[in-house]
């Protein structure tokens, strides 16, 4: 009567096709924690069976880590980066052995510290290798808690940015990916403009 047998169900559903199915876009506005160590699951721990498959140890989020950075990382145990990790896995990197299994695109609105903070290098490298182009739409260039009628959420303090990276099946990972950049200026109602 209550409706919870549904959403079991649902959610069961749900489970099922992001763990088996072949997604190709991945779409979203991923929640944002800038304490969540703990909380990434396997992308953050790693899976028995993607320990073996890669030669043990290995942890998706190490990914997006680069050479000599580690002191800087902190920021990489943020929701939305575990978010977004599992969505360029799920997408770029899950059905790689199948043809075409690759391609795809990942859109995503999250904060924008990634596009230039240095915890996030082994991130943008990531991105720029196993993607053929990328469009950014910084969304608040305004930076740090702009004024609330330029926000594209009133109650977001935080820079935000669109992010669109898409794979082709031709791409090339030693040729980085091409990557537009564009601002949107003004208040919210000529930014959705």
């Amino acid at each position: 009567g209550s409706g919870l047998e549904l959403i079991s169900r649902s959610r069961s559903r749900a489970a099922r096709i992001k763990a088996k199915s072949k997604v190709t876009v991945v779409i979203g506005n991923p929640p944002y924690d800038e304490r969540a160590q703990g909380r990434g699951g396997w992308i953050e721990n790693g899976s028995d069976s993607e320990k073996t498959k890669k030669g043990g140890g290995y942890r998706p989020l190490d990914d997006f880590r680069a050479e000599g950075n580690g002191r800087t990382e902190y920021v990489l145990k943020n929701l939305y980066i575990y978010f977004w990790r599992w969505a360029t896995w799920k997408v770029f990197d899950a059905n790689a052995n199948l043809p075409n299994g690759d391609v795809g695109v990942v859109c995503y609105i999250t904060t924008s510290g990634y596009l230039r903070g240095a915890g996030f290098k082994g991130m943008r490298e990531y991105l720029r290798r196993t993607t053929s182009e990328g469009w950014i739409i910084d969304v608040s260039p305004e930076g740090m808690r702009p004024d609330v009628p330029t926000r594209i959420f009133p109650g977001v303090q935080q820079p935000l940015a669109i992010a669109i990276f898409t794979r082709r099946p031709d791409c090339d990972s030693d040729v980085p990916a091409t990557i537009h950049y564009t601002a949107i200026h003004g208040r919210r109602f000529e930014k959705y403009d």
